[in-house]
Formats: C-alpha cells, structure tokens, sequence
C-alpha cells in the first residue's frame, strides 16, 4: 500500500502527459474543425452583443414612445408639453373622448412591449384612464398584467404593485391591498419599501387582521432606524399593541 502511494503523483503525472500528447496530436489532425469552432464561438459571442444592443434600442425606442404618446395626451387634454399631469378639460364629453382614444394607444405599448419598463409605465397610464372612464375592473387588470410580465426584481414592478393595493384599497379589499403593498416592499432596489410595509400594516389593521398589521409594525420598528411612522398610523398600531 505504501508503494502505491509513493508511486501515485508519478501515475498521475504520466496520465497528465499522455492526455497533453493526444489533445495535441488531435488538434494537428483537425485544424480546419478547431477553426470553425472558433468561429463559432466568435459568433455567438458576436449574436449576444448584437441582441445586447438591439435590446437597449428597443428599450430606448418604447421609452421615447411612450413618453411622446404621454405628452400628447396631455396636450390633448389642455395642457403643455412640461406638464406632468393632465388637466381636466371643461367640456366632459371631450374628455371622455380623448381618453378613449389615447387608452387604446397606451394599451398598444403595453402588448408590445411586454416585460419593460415601457410596459408597466404605460399600464400605470392606461389604468388611470380606465379608472377616470369608469372602468375600475379593467384598470386593475391592465396594471395585474404588467405586474405578471415584469421581472420579479424590478423596482417598476413595485411601482405597478402599489398601483394594484391602492385600487383593491378604493375596492375596500383591504387584505388584497394588503399582501400587494406587502410584495412591493420585499422588492430590492424599491426606494419607499418602508412606505410600502407602513401601507401594508394600514391595511391589515383595516382589514382587522390584528395580528398581520402588528407583525409588519415590529418589523418596521427594528428594521427601520431612520424611517418614521406617520402619527395618525403610529397611534393607530400603538392602540392595536396595547389591545387585549
């Protein structure tokens, strides 16, 4: 056993030089086929930079898109290419008429550009269209979709998640707002996640989920030291603690 031992990195060693021989003997037999593969890698090396950049055009292209049908809409509606928000027009039946139209034209970005932040920022627009045109259910489930399409570590998507809480929350669906502000804030990268836990608490307690809004209130007390509850919730949760 010892023997062996003693002669084994010498084994080791000759398989070693043996495999090296024949790796070099294999390439001299086949020049032409270690070329094309090669070639090959240098391609698709080549595709993926292409699709790369192809995607950031493309994601460029829906974002300048998007942000013209935007400012249309908004001028249409009465205001200036610098406004941010859209005035309410004086005559109702134009406003009605010009929301429909440009709802159709955000709802086209939406299906082409699914999985973008394109998508979600155009479901955001679209579903507060549809729920100043009365359609509350449709501006629920054009956001849901963005929701779905999006990556799951997207800071968009937690933007269209709140969107969903706030229209479960007009619904009085207090627990479905609840769990939407909730997933919101377990997104990375999502700057006001303690604003969304904070919502979340507000709906458990709405809710009378007693428990399920204490449980996010202690978190929000021991992760937290520099975000502060707003009074008029903080006071509410204290109560809910000092309950029996």
């Amino acid at each position: 056993m010892a023997q062996h031992r003693k002669n084994a990195p010498a084994d080791t060693l000759e398989q070693l030089e043996s495999l090296s021989d024949r790796l070099v003997r294999w390439v001299s037999a086949n020049p032409l086929l270690i070329l094309g593969t090669a070639g090959a890698i240098l391609l698709a090396a080549a595709s993926i930079g292409s699709i790369r950049a192809w995607r950031a055009s493309a994601a460029d292209a829906a974002a300048a898109e998007m942000a013209r049908v935007r400012t249309e809409y908004i001028v249409a509606m009465g205001g200036s290419a610098t406004d941010l928000i859209a005035p309410e027009p004086a005559n109702p039946e134009t406003a009605r008429a010009i929301r429909t139209e440009y709802v159709e034209r955000f709802l086209s970005i939406v299906e082409e550009h699914s999985g973008t932040p394109a998508q979600a920022l155009a479901a955001l627009d679209a579903s507060r269209i549809f729920e100043e045109l009365g359609a509350t259910d449709r501006a629920r489930e054009v956001v849901e979709q963005a929701v779905a399409d999006l990556p799951a570590s997207s800071p968009v998507r937690a933007v269209a998640l709140r969107r969903v809480a706030v229209l479960h929350e007009a619904n009085s669906d207090f627990e479905a707002a609840a769990r939407a502000h909730a997933a919101a804030a377990e997104i990375p990268g999502y700057p006001l996640r303690f604003d969304a836990l904070a919502d979340a608490a507000r709906c458990w307690a709405d809710a009378g989920r007693r428990d399920e809004a204490l449980a996010i209130f202690a978190r929000l007390q021991g992760d937290t030291a520099d975000f502060r509850l707003p009074p008029h919730l903080e006071s509410r949760l204290a109560e809910l603690q000092a309950a029996n």
